[in-house]
């Protein structure tokens, strides 16, 4: 689990420096020795490099490859059977669910982040609240967007997500849980405003 913190540590510092094919090997061999460490804490250095990963893949348009690293950093986060593995599968599932949603795959996306936000919430933690915040809202967003702007229920669920999501933050007292705070605050005014505003308009908030 050693050599698996110091290879993210040098994928790390290799995407800083823009050396995208190093970055990638180092976070390929992270997860490859955290996962032989067999370790709580190798699968959670494994789970983080995923997470890493998924995300560079992504940048660099490979959205299969973006999808099956996220899903083996949930996988290994879980596995890790502690709190920071818990966040980590968190994160993993929120990103998964962005990268999911950005496809099209509206439903897969959705239980996605509704994974995710158990997952958080299953750490314990104010860091694990907070990811489950942040799913939660990315949950409201996708609700919000997909749903007939007729049907009062898509405002109802994407109300439940963004509640769900405040409350998650506030839980989480950190400046994270803050920032989601803020977020679903906005979202909510929005959808109030939006009840007393005749005729259809988008369900989702400002960035």
């Amino acid at each position: 689990e050693v050599a698996a913190g110091a290879e993210f540590t040098l994928g790390f510092l290799l995407g800083e420096r823009g050396d995208s094919d190093g970055e990638r090997a180092a976070y390929g061999a992270a997860i490859a020795d955290g996962r032989a460490a067999g370790t709580p804490d190798g699968l959670v250095q494994a789970a983080k490099a995923g997470v890493n990963l998924g995300d560079l893949l992504h940048k660099h348009g490979d959205y299969q490859g973006a999808q099956a690293a996220s899903e083996a950093a949930i996988s290994d986060g879980r596995a890790a059977g502690t709190p920071d593995g818990l966040v980590q599968a968190s994160k993993a599932g929120s990103n998964l669910g962005n990268f999911l949603s950005e496809r099209g795959y509206l439903d897969t996306a959705a239980a996605a982040y509704e994974a995710a936000i158990a997952d958080g919430r299953s750490a314990g933690t104010p860091e694990g609240l907070a990811r489950a915040a942040v799913a939660g809202i990315n949950l409201g967003v996708l609700l919000g967007e997909r749903s007939d702007p007729d049907d009062t229920r898509a405002a109802d669920d994407a109300r439940a997500a963004y509640e769900a999501a405040l409350a998650d933050g506030h839980a989480a007292g950190t400046l994270d849980g803050r920032e989601a705070v803020d977020r679903a605050e906005r979202a909510l005014a929005l959808l109030d405003a939006l009840d007393s505003t005749p005729g259809p308009a988008p369900l989702s908030p400002p960035a």
